[in-house]
């Protein structure tokens, strides 16, 4: 549905703005911009997840406005914190750039709509089409309650009616039988027609008890039987009376009952006019009830009443809600083209990558403490981490696969699969004996040995061992360091510098085994070259290695939490508005 200006909220109406934004001078500049442009509109700004959370405690804001790029809380999880607390408005993403994907997962997550902050002249557009969107859909879910009350009501109305009632449905030939009046003949056998397609498709309790019917199923299967079939005309000519205009259509005819005993009942239809083959008939037991005719009649009366306006209003309902539909339908259809579509398969790889990838608690359980950065450069990732545990020894993996986004993914299971082949079936105690186990893999199974192969897929692996009885760190890496920090010194533990695989071959190629002594208190570093490559600062170059020491030499807290959240902001300053460049893998524990 397109949003003409009429139907948007004007600039003149009260409108409650929260905007969440950790940069002071970026909210103020919103700030002044949302009330330049709507004067009455109330702006309250939060910038962090502590003071998000205790506003929507107190407050009921209009619409959500949040930076999507937060030091420890980015705009997909304030999203998820209004849902998890059931708060139902309009939420936009405001960021400084955004890659296509990430606004594909922003469409799919349910996130109404995201505004870049080069283009703050949309922002007052989105929010009031955000807010006009979410009344129709308000109003929409409102129709579908009612109809859905109005089905139930009725549906227990019918079943719980002290008269016997029933419904029915036949083919659609009245107008044939209306226009062959003058023709008696052709007329009759349009009639037996109707009634031969006469078929029963609802009845309540009342009705079963009325016929001695023991359920439904024997209702509809002795129609026949039960009516006969001078009855069952009768009930094909009121209908045709109700057809050609006229308001009530009764009869007295005469059945038997599947137990065989005779009655006489009087019969009233009621047409559905919005389904022209449907006809409901209510059924009163002149034989039991003569001397209270006319109390009967009554409440017969009200009932028809009561069946006509709910189908009525059944009808309005289901008018309205389809016409809604369509409008919604039309709405998406570019969204679901344009977004749904293309990123499917993508998310769909990415739930299966993160299945592989074992929870923090997890690794971290036998530890005193660690965390896990992981910051994909698109929606799957080439860096993963791998873990297992066997009783008192620890293996830990940091892996950086050839490329990232999907290519890199594909790359990155098979580094975890051959892992666990390596280290979980195979026996294989060191991490150098690992780290030689799967190059051969690689190389043979990719046939890299072959001269001219176009296959130069490989993988970068920092792989520990952490003995926690004896307090001893065993490591090897394939194009990977590790860091060791003692007591506020930080050791630079070098890997070969060689990839697993490659086109490249090494003759005497191996793999070092490097050993420490832990104590506690000790923290392990493994990373891989994402960070380090990431370009940013004051003259747009890379992070480096030596900067990434320097920022873990000075961690001055022992919380890995903390120390994950510092990692995050210096590299988000680094980083600034640039494109990320590479998958970022940073993973921490504390012996």
């Amino acid at each position: 549905m397109t949003l003409t200006n009429s139907a948007i909220s004007s600039n003149n109406d009260v409108v409650r703005v929260l905007l969440l934004e950790d940069y002071a001078l970026d909210a103020e500049l919103v700030r002044r911009h949302i009330k330049k442009t709507a004067p009455n509109w109330l702006v309250d700004h939060v910038s962090n997840k502590e003071h998000f959370i205790q506003y929507l405690d107190q407050h009921k804001p209009d619409v959500i406005v949040s930076d999507y790029a937060l030091p420890s809380f980015n705009g997909l999880d304030a999203y998820l914190v209004i849902k998890n607390l059931g708060i139902e408005v309009p939420f936009i993403i405001l960021t400084g750039q955004l890659p296509e994907a990430s606004a594909h997962e922003f469409i799919e997550s349910g996130i109404d709509d995201y505004v870049l902050k080069s283009s703050l002249l949309r922002l007052e557009y989105v929010i009031k089409r955000a807010l006009e969107r979410r009344k129709v859909q308000a109003e929409c879910d409102r129709y579908a309650h009612q109809l859905d009350y109005s089905e139930r009501r009725y549906k227990s109305i019918f079943d719980k009616a002290g008269v016997a009632l029933a419904e029915f449905s036949f083919n659609n030939q009245l107008v044939e039988v209306q226009s062959a009046k003058n023709n008696l003949k052709a007329q009759r056998s349009l009639i037996s027609a109707m009634v031969k397609s006469l078929r029963v498709t609802a009845v309540n309790k009342a009705a079963l008890r009325l016929f001695e019917v023991p359920d439904e199923p024997s209702f509809k299967n002795e129609l026949a039987a039960l009516f006969g079939r001078s009855s069952l005309r009768f009930l094909v000519k009121n209908v045709m009376e109700l057809a050609s205009g006229g308001n009530v259509s009764e009869q007295l005819i005469e059945v038997k009952t599947f137990k065989g005993h005779a009655r006489t009942l009087l019969v009233k239809t009621v047409l559905d006019t919005m389904r022209k083959t449907f006809v409901t008939a209510s059924f009163t037991d002149m034989t039991a009830v003569r001397e209270s005719e006319l109390r009967t009649m009554r409440i017969v009366e009200r009932l028809e009443d009561t069946v006509a306006a709910r189908v009525k209003e059944l009808s309005e309902l289901n008018s309205k809600l389809k016409q809604e539909a369509l409008e919604r339908e039309r709405i998406n259809a570019a969204l679901r083209e344009n977004y749904i579509q293309m990123t499917e398969s993508i998310i769909a790889a990415k739930r299966i990558q993160q299945i592989l990838l074992p929870r923090l608690s997890e690794v971290t359980k036998n530890f005193a403490d660690g965390f896990i950065y992981n910051r994909p450069k698109g929606i799957v990732s080439g860096d993963i981490y791998w873990f297992h545990t066997d009783g008192d020894v620890q293996w830990i993996g940091c892996i950086d696969c050839t490329g990232h986004g999907v290519p890199g993914a594909f790359m990155s299971m098979l580094a975890s699969r051959l892992l666990n082949q390596a280290v979980i079936e195979q026996g294989v105690t060191t991490p150098d004996e690992a780290l030689r186990f799967i190059d051969t893999y690689v190389v043979r199974e990719m046939r890299q040995h072959e001269a001219g192969t176009l296959v130069s897929t490989g993988m970068d692996i920092s792989l520990c061992k952490i003995d926690l009885v004896n307090n001893d760190l065993f490591f090897s890496g394939a194009y990977q360091n590790i860091l060791v920090k003692k007591e506020g010194q930080t050791e630079l533990i070098r890997g070969d510098r060689y990839s697993l695989g490659g086109t490249f071959q090494h003759l005497s190629k191996t793999y070092t085994l490097h050993h420490r002594k832990l104590e506690s208190g000790d923290f392990v570093y493994l990373f891989t070259d994402g960070i380090l490559d990431q370009f940013g600062g004051p003259s747009n170059k890379k992070f480096t290695r030596k900067r990434f020491v320097n920022l873990i030499t000075h961690l001055s807290t022992s919380n890995m939490y903390e120390q994950e959240l510092t990692i995050k902001k210096r590299l988000q300053d680094w980083k600034g508005t640039n494109e990320q460049v590479d998958d970022i893998l940073v993973m921490g524990i504390r012996v």
